[in-house]
C-alpha cells in the first residue's frame, strides 16, 4: 500500500505544525518511485521524501517554515496544484501542475538550513529558486492558493538526514487545516456513452480507504437506484490509507437517461470530519438513429438501398439490418435490398442499441406486354414469320427484344423471321426490364424424300424402276422425274440415262433429291470362241471347243446344242454341227447364236530334203496341209541340238536360214506339235547347197 512517501498516501494537513521525529522515520522513495518526473532544473528529485496534501478552504497566502534539527542538513521541496489531477499526471506532465519548488543549490552549493515559503524570509520568486553557482534565494515568497482547490506538497531530505525537522504552516493566512468534510468534486465525464459500465469521479479531498465499499456510493435515475458491483481508486485498490479518486464498476451498463452520484453512507476525511451530503449529475446519452437517405425501387430488382446515421453525437460503430435480408454495416450503407420489410439499428463502441427502425421497400409494378405472331405458311426453312410486342398502357421510351436481351431496338414489329423460339423483353427508359415471354414461331413439315430404283434387267431393255416416297409439307405431293410427274411417286419402263427426282407440295415447295442414274446392262458376248477339227492321226472325239464370255449380269452359262454345260472348254467332242449361246443370271442372252462343225483334218506331208540355192525349184521346206493346223508348232534343230528354226501357228515355210544366217548343207531334225498340245511327228530332213 502507499505510504506518506508517496503521492497517494500524502499525510493530511489535520493541523499548522509537524514534526518529523529524530531519528528521522522515512528512507527511500516510498512504494511508489519516480512520482515526479524531474524534466527541469527547478523541480526536487524524489529522496528520502514526505507529502502533505490540504484543500484550501479560504482563499489567501499559503506560508510554511521548515527547520531541519540539524542545521547542516539540506531539504528541498516541490509544490503542485492536483485539483484536476491524479498522483499519476505528475508522472506525465509535472510541469503543468507545478505550482513552487527550492532545491537550491548543488554539490558544495548546496543550501543546508531552513527553507520554506515566507516573504517575510526573504523570498524573491514565487514558483522556483535554485539550482545554480549564484547562490539565489534559499526562500521562495508566499504561495496564493485558491478555496477549494487541492494543493500537495513533497519535501526532499537531500542530505539523507536521520535527525528530521520541524514544519509549520501557521503563518498562512489561507485556511488549509481540514475543518471541513469532504464532499463531490467533479464526475470525469457528464455525458457518457450508451452502454458504460465505469463511472469516475473525485471528491474534495482524500478519505479514508477503510470505510470505503460499494454501498457508499449509488447511482439515481429515473428507472431506480443503482449500486456498482466494485469501486476502485489507485490508493484504495492497493491498500492505501486516503483515497480520492475513485470508478465505480457495473456489470450490467445503465440504461440511456438522467442520474445523479449521491453517497449513500456517511464517511469521514483523514481528519475525522463527515461527508458533505451532495451530488454529481451526469447523463447516460441513448444510441439515436435515423434513415438520411433512402433510394426506392427502380425496378423489379435488389436496387433499393438507405443510409442511416447516429444524431446527438452519437458514434455508432455497428449497424445491423433485419427483415427481409440481414445484412451488417460499420458505415451505415444498406445497398442491393427488394422488396420487402426491414428493421435497422445502431450500436455503439459498447454495443448499446438503438431503437429499431422499421422500413420496408415495395415491389414496382411489372412492365407487361402482349404479341401478335405470324407464323411461316408456305415452305419449311423459309423467313416469312413476324412479331409485335404491344406494351399495356403507356407505350413510349421502350426498347425490344427477341433474343432474350442480347441486343435491344425501338421497333415493336418483326418481320422475316424464321421459324423457332424466341424470347421477348421490353426495357423501360429507367432500365427495368420485363419478365421473359416466349413465343414460337411455327412452319410447315420439311419435305423429306428417299429415293430407290431396280435396274435395267438386260443391254438395251427399257424396264427400269424408280420409286420416291417423301412425307411432309403442305397438301398433296407431286413427284417429278425429268419431264415425267405422277402423284405416286413410281416410274416405270426406264431405260439408260440419268434421272432427277422431285417433289412438290401444294405450295410449290421442293425437295430436289440427288440424280439416279440407270445404267444398260452390257450384253452377253463371247469374248473367245475357237475350235479345232480331229487330226488324221488321232480316233474320232477329239475336237475342241474353248469359250469364254464377257458382259451380262452375274453369272454367265453356256448352252451347246441347247444344253446346259458346266465348262466352257471341251476336247472330246465328236465330228459333227454345233449350236451355241449364253445366257446370264438375268436371263439375257448373247446376242448370236454360233454354229461351227468339227471336221477330220488332213493328214500332213513332210518332205524329206530340200535345197535353197535359189533356182527357184525346192527353195524352201513346205509341209503340205499344215495349214488345217493353225495352232501347230514347228521345231528344227541341228546335230548339235541347237535350235535353228521355230513356228509357231502362222504359216511359214523355213528356207534353210538361222535368224537370216544361211545354215550349211546337213541334217537337221524337226519336231511337230499339234494343236492338242501332243509330239504329232518327227524326223530329219536333208539341206543340199
Amino acid at each position: 500500500p502507499p505510504t506518506p512517501q508517496d503521492c497517494l498516501g500524502a499525510i493530511p494537513l489535520c493541523k499548522l505544525q509537524y514534526t518529523e521525529p529524530d531519528p528521522y522515520a522515512y528512507s527511500g522513495n516510498g512504494t511508489y518511485s519516480n512520482e515526479i518526473t524531474q524534466t527541469n532544473e527547478c523541480i526536487t528529485a524524489e529522496v528520502n521524501g514526505v507529502w502533505y496534501i490540504f484543500t484550501a478552504e479560504t482563499s489567501g497566502v499559503f506560508k510554511f517554515h521548515l527547520r531541519p534539527n540539524d542545521l547542516n542538513d539540506d531539504y528541498d521541496w516541490t509544490m503542485f496544484n492536483i485539483t484536476k489531477a491524479t498522483c499519476a499526471d505528475l508522472k506525465t506532465d509535472v510541469n503543468k501542475y507545478l505550482v513552487s519548488s527550492n532545491t537550491w543549490g548543488d554539490g558544495a552549493n548546496a543550501y543546508q538550513g531552513s527553507t520554506g515559503a515566507d516573504s517575510d524570509s526573504t523570498g524573491t520568486l514565487s514558483s522556483c529558486n535554485g539550482p545554480g553557482t549564484d547562490k539565489g534565494p534559499k526562500w521562495n515568497r508566499d504561495i496564493s492558493v485558491i478555496q477549494g482547490q487541492t494543493y500537495i506538497l513533497y519535501v526532499s531530505n537531500f542530505s539523507a538526514s536521520k535527525r528530521g525537522y520541524a514544519i509549520d504552516f501557521s503563518k498562512s493566512t489561507a485556511s488549509i487545516t481540514d475543518n471541513t468534510g469532504p464532499a463531490f468534486s467533479y464526475v470525469a465525464e457528464d455525458i457518457i456513452d450508451c452502454g458504460t459500465t465505469d463511472i469516475k469521479f473525485s471528491l474534495s479531498e482524500r478519505v479514508l480507504s477503510s470505510a470505503i465499499s460499494t454501498k457508499t456510493f449509488a447511482v439515481t435515475g429515473s428507472t431506480g437506484i443503482f449500486y456498482a458491483d466494485k469501486i476502485s481508486g489507485q490508493a484504495f485498490s492497493t491498500g492505501g490509507l486516503y483515497e480520492r479518486d475513485f470508478v465505480l464498476h457495473f456489470n450490467n451498463s445503465l440504461p440511456p437517461g438522467n442520474y445523479s452520484l449521491i453517497n449513500a453512507e456517511n464517511i469521514t476525511d483523514a481528519c475525522g470530519n463527515n461527508f458533505i451530503p451532495g451530488n454529481l449529475p451526469f447523463v447516460v446519452k441513448p444510441v439515436n438513429i435515423e434513415i438520411t437517405s433512402k433510394q426506392e425501387l427502380l425496378c423489379n430488382y435488389s436496387t433499393g438501398s438507405i443510409t442511416v446515421a447516429g444524431t446527438l453525437d452519437v458514434d455508432i460503430v455497428n449497424y445491423e439490418l433485419s427483415g427481409t435480408a440481414e445484412k451488417k454495416s460499420t458505415t451505415g450503407v444498406f445497398d442491393n435490398l427488394k422488396s420487402g420489410n426491414y428493421q435497422v439499428r445502431g450500436l455503439n463502441a459498447f454495443n448499446c442499441a438503438s431503437e429499431p427502425i422499421n422500413f420496408s421497400f415495395t415491389q414496382p409494378p411489372p412492365i407487361e406486354f402482349n404479341t401478335e405472331t405470324v407464323a411461316v405458311t408456305s415452305c419449311f426453312g423459309r423467313s416469312e414469320g413476324e412479331i409485335k410486342i404491344k406494351p399495356e398502357g403507356f407505350a413510349f421510351g421502350y426498347e425490344f427484344s427477341i433474343n432474350d436481351g442480347t441486343s435491344f431496338e425501338t421497333n415493336s414489329t418483326y418481320n422475316n423471321l424464321p421459324a423457332g423460339k424466341y424470347t421477348l423483353l421490353i426495357k423501360n427508359s429507367l432500365g427495368c426490364i420485363s419478365d421473359k415471354t416466349e413465343v414460337t414461331l411455327a412452319q410447315p413439315d420439311e419435305i423429306k424424300a428417299e429415293t430407290g430404283f431396280e435396274p435395267i434387267v438386260c443391254h438395251n431393255d427399257s424396264n427400269g424402276v424408280i420409286k420416291i416416297t417423301a412425307s411432309g409439307g403442305t397438301g398433296n405431293l407431286r413427284y417429278f422425274l425429268n419431264d415425267s410427274t405422277n402423284l405416286t411417286g413410281i416410274f416405270e419402263n426406264l431405260g439408260k440415262g440419268t434421272y432427277t427426282p422431285v417433289v412438290l407440295d401444294i405450295n410449290n415447295c421442293t425437295k430436289l433429291n440427288p440424280d439416279i442414274k440407270l445404267e444398260n446392262p452390257e450384253a452377253v458376248n463371247f469374248s473367245t470362241f475357237k475350235y479345232l477339227g480331229i487330226p488324221c492321226h488321232i480316233e474320232n472325239n477329239a475336237g475342241q471347243l474353248e469359250i469364254e464370255a464377257s458382259g451380262g449380269t452375274g453369272e454367265i452359262s453356256l448352252y451347246l446344242n441347247k444344253q446346259k454345260q458346266q465348262n466352257f472348254t471341251f476336247d472330246e467332242l465328236p465330228i459333227g454341227g454345233y449350236s451355241v449361246y449364253l445366257l446370264d443370271e438375268n436371263l439375257c442372252s448373247s446376242e448370236d447364236t454360233l454354229q461351227f462343225e468339227i471336221l477330220l483334218l488332213p493328214c500332213i506331208t513332210v518332205p524329206p530334203v530340200f535345197t535353197p540355192n535359189g533356182d527357184g525349184i525346192g527353195d524352201t521346206w513346205v509341209i503340205e496341209n499344215i495349214e488345217a493346223y493353225p495352232q501347230a508348232t514347228v521345231e528344227i534343230y541341228d546335230r548339235y541340238g541347237k535350235k535353228v528354226f521355230e513356228n509357231h501357228g502362222t504359216i511359214e515355210p523355213w528356207n534353210g536360214t538361222n535368224s537370216g544366217t544361211l545354215l550349211p548343207a546337213d541334217t537337221y531334225y524337226y519336231y511337230i506339235t499339234f494343236n492338242d498340245g501332243t509330239r504329232a511327228t518327227g524326223g530329219s530332213v536333208l539341206l543340199i547347197r
